[in-house]
């Protein structure tokens, strides 16, 4: 299926994943103070993995996997689990805002640099300019001039640098094991090993404990496991693997700007100029990241 999609239609697709991911900020804020963060991920990854079972059967994916491919499979799912308990955890005990521009300013600059070390995928002039252009545009989104250092990294904030690492650990993983699995397939386990980790740390809360909530809390974990990860993180993994772990992470710059604009909608926090400034800035770094 990859070898049917240009760079161009990549691009396309990517930069929808990217939106779908901005909405899954405030979405996530809206439902962490309602249930246990280990239940939200479970219910999450369970209903990520049943939806990527009618790819496999239209897309005619291979479920047989090679059992070198198997270490890497719990390892990505390990950190993905991971990845998901600080980026909850954050949420709810951070500065949302202040911690989405944190995590989705770093991982790219992670990835590329963990990239070209590890993957020897050079970083030419462009990129060095669209990675500095990245962070500038976050801290004009972060305002940074007028926040105090300690404030940046108070609380739960701490939990969305670590969510950033992770995030890079994760896509380099996706890069390696998509040269012998289809991207389809290991999404499929992927997700689904993420679910078998996540119940053994949501058992001892209940699974059934968010039975009572509302139909809005529903609506948000359908949000979060079909368009933001089924597709967003599927897209996004697949891109890794066309077009490299170091400008598949570019498109994180464009989340910061998504993010604030679906807070606006959805929380009602009113996008100042510096977010609209550094949402234009983090535009332009993704063009120049991926320049030829």
């Amino acid at each position: 299926m990859t070898r049917r999609l240009s760079t161009a239609g990549f691009i396309f697709l990517m930069v929808l994943a990217m939106l779908t991911w901005g909405g899954s900020w405030p979405s996530g804020k809206l439902i962490t103070g309602l249930a246990r963060v280990e239940v939200i991920i479970f219910w999450r990854y369970f209903i990520t993995s049943l939806s990527i079972i009618p790819l496999l059967f239209i897309f005619k994916q291979p479920l047989r996997i090679e059992k070198r491919s198997l270490f890497l499979l719990i390892l990505g799912a390990v950190v993905m689990i991971t990845h998901n308990q600080f980026f909850m955890t954050g949420l709810k005990l951070g500065l949302a805002g202040a911690g989405g521009v944190l995590t989705t300013s770093l991982s790219p600059i992670i990835t590329f640099s963990l990239a070209s070390v590890i993957y020897r995928e050079s970083v030419g002039p462009w990129q060095k300019t669209g990675l500095l252009l990245g962070v500038i545009g976050g801290a004009v989104l972060l305002n940074i001039c007028k926040l105090d250092l300690r404030e940046l990294l108070a609380g739960g904030n701490v939990f969305f640098l670590l969510a950033a690492l992770c995030w890079s650990i994760l896509t380099l993983i996706s890069q390696k094991i998509q040269q012998r699995v289809p991207f389809i397939t290991y999404s499929f386990y992927l997700y689904t090993f993420s679910a078998l980790l996540a119940l053994f740390l949501a058992l001892p809360h209940g699974l059934l404990s968010i039975t009572g909530q509302p139909w809005i809390f529903w609506g948000i974990i359908f949000y979060l496991s079909i368009f933001a990860t089924t597709f967003g993180a599927t897209v996004y993994f697949m891109a890794a693997a066309k077009i490299g772990s170091g400008r598949a992470s570019s498109f994180i710059f464009l989340v910061p700007a998504s993010a604030m604009l679906f807070s606006w909608l959805l929380l009602g926090e009113v996008p100042q100029l510096s977010t609209i400034i550094g949402g234009l800035i983090a535009v332009f770094a993704v063009y120049l990241l991926n320049r030829k």
